[in-house]
């Protein structure tokens, strides 16, 4: 949301829908399972909902929003670029 982008999520059927731009990703809780802009894709982690949070694979999501992530191991951060 601070990159201009929307999150939607569906708790009837566990989908997340990141939209930014002209990007569209949806991710099921739990399936690795993926639609990037309609195409499927696989992830080898899944999304999943820990202490009532929806997690998701930032790298996975960030780069098929035209997005780079970088991590600094030393700092244990991670810089988002859009």
């Amino acid at each position: 949301e601070n990159l201009g982008g929307t999150i939607e999520y569906n708790s009837a059927n566990g989908m997340s829908t990141i939209r930014l731009g002209n990007n569209l990703v949806q991710l099921t809780t739990n399936s690795a399972l993926v639609y990037v802009n309609g195409v499927a894709k696989y992830l080898d982690t899944v999304p999943m909902i820990v202490n009532g949070r929806t997690m998701l694979p930032l790298r996975f999501v960030i780069e098929n929003l035209e997005g780079e992530v970088v991590w600094d191991d030393v700092h244990q951060t991670a810089t988002i670029t859009y």
